[in-house]
């Protein structure tokens, strides 16, 4: 259970949540921070989850994915807590493949990708989302065994109130994007456009108001044409005609 804090000695609340995974386990775990009007701070746990990884067809990334997946849930739960006013949310992973692609606004991914960066852009900002050491990372116990009697005075338990808290403005790119099995291969788009074009300039043909006159200038036209190839000196037949 986290710590009873007076409201009106608060300055701020934030909710910060820890996820990690290992080839065994995947674990979250929030913690309220608070800082005091004489500028104490407080760290609480507040919630914690930890289920175990599924044994096969999923590698570390997807792993690290569904530890990220499950600091969404924990951190839902956590503010359905009517004393809980937060103002703020942060979520740290040491998974720097899960950054990459929250962060992602250039690739494209397989079906298994989108649906769960959907779930992180739906409760959460990527600017909300920092990465973490290992060493600092509080879920890491959820990944690997710990003795009962050593959870109590844990980091899983008693949170850590370390340099981790502030405030991360780095952007994270793809890891290895041309070797990641999860993005799609490039594709080359080509575009073909068709001109049709004319052999005879039909825009002259505008210039007549009836199809009658139409047909009645070629005619004309074909006949001084004839007239011309019988008679090479004939060339006045074609003063006042246009050939289109």
């Amino acid at each position: 259970m986290y710590e009873q804090v007076k409201e009106e000695n608060l300055v701020t609340t934030e909710l910060h949540t820890f996820c990690d995974t290992s080839k065994d386990a995947v674990g979250a775990v929030t913690n309220l921070h608070t800082t005091g009007k004489d500028g104490t701070e407080t760290v609480c746990f507040v919630l914690g989850k930890a289920k175990l990884a599924p044994q096969r067809g999923h590698m570390i990334p997807r792993l690290e994915l569904s530890a990220a997946v499950l600091g969404i849930e924990v951190a839902r739960i956590a503010k359905q807590q009517p004393d809980l006013k937060i103002d703020e949310e942060k979520y740290y992973t040491d998974g720097s493949i899960v950054l990459g692609y929250i962060y992602n606004e250039e690739k494209w991914f397989y079906v298994y990708i989108p649906n769960r960066v959907d779930r992180f852009r739906s409760a959460s900002f990527p600017k909300q989302w920092n990465d973490v050491g290992t060493e600092n990372n509080q879920a890491d116990l959820a990944t690997r065994s710990v003795l009962a009697d050593e959870l109590r005075t844990s980091t899983w338990i008693q949170g850590d109130d370390s340099s981790v808290f502030s405030e991360n403005c780095q952007l994270f790119p793809l890891i290895e994007a041309g070797n990641d099995k999860e993005v799609y291969s490039d594709i080359s788009i080509s575009k073909t456009s068709v001109e049709q074009r004319s052999i005879l300039n039909t825009d002259l043909f505008k210039r007549f108001s009836s199809w009658s006159k139409l047909v009645k200038s070629i005619s004309a036209f074909k006949l001084a044409l004839r007239h011309r190839r019988g008679n090479p000196n004939a060339g006045s037949a074609f003063n006042d005609l246009e050939i289109m």
